[in-house]
């Protein structure tokens, strides 16, 4: 007799268990129904891969890289006036990007380098913002190897070529901005009992790298 109590006891616990989860279900929908909520609308779209996860601010820096892209075609590869990359356009092969970076080097205006020209440094970052908006606005990304070529080639060969320079790799350029930080961290370093030799890179990569000088005659 004692187990059948037990049971029946049991028993009504679980039935009062569905009926609660049953009512907790049901509201829920009647929420989901006032809300307008419908599994259907956003199906494509969550199908999708996010296109980055950069803040709005970053990704606006993307997509004016793109807009320039897009006057580069309509200025020199004869596109039409106000010609837009659409949804699904395929992503160029390496030359285009290059040719692109190229082009953007001869308008724009630097603030560092003494010939006026960008730094190398400037268009890096340039270039690193078109690939990703280019993915950003095509939905069809550059990829990871011509995109890590086209940094290499701006960082090394268009420096070698001299259409670039990196003014902090120039022993005769430091702004003024770069003498102040350059005093105090020099004193703080060597306060701290480092040693000349942390400045000058044994590396047989050593060129560019480590404290610049220029030695003078002292007359």
């Amino acid at each position: 007799m004692t187990i059948q109590i037990k049971l029946s006891v049991w028993i009504k616990k679980k039935w009062r268990k569905a009926i609660q989860l049953e009512k907790k279900i049901k509201a829920r929908r009647e929420l989901r129904q006032q809300r307008g909520y419908d599994a259907n609308d956003h199906r494509q779209k969550d199908s999708e891969r996010t296109r980055g996860r950069s803040s709005i601010k970053s990704k606006e820096s993307y997509r004016e890289r793109v807009r320039k892209h897009e006057e580069f075609l309509t200025e020199e590869k004869n596109m039409s006036k106000g010609y837009k990359f659409g949804e699904g356009y395929p992503a160029p092969t390496l030359k285009e990007p290059k040719e692109f970076i190229r082009w953007l080097i001869e308008f724009t205006e630097g603030r560092l380098a003494f010939n006026g020209r960008p730094t190398m440094l400037t268009i890096k970052v340039r270039a690193q913002e078109f690939v990703p908006g280019f993915f950003l606005k095509t939905g069809n990304g550059i990829s990871s190897h011509d995109a890590t070529d086209l940094y290499y080639w701006i960082k090394n060969e268009l420096v070698e070529e001299e259409v670039l320079s990196a003014a902090t790799d120039d022993p005769f350029f430091m702004s003024g901005r770069y003498r102040v930080q350059f005093h105090f961290v020099t004193l703080q370093f060597l306060c701290t009992g480092a040693r000349v030799p942390s400045f000058t890179p044994a590396s047989v990569d050593k060129v560019g790298q480590g404290l610049h000088y220029k030695v003078r005659l002292m007359k």
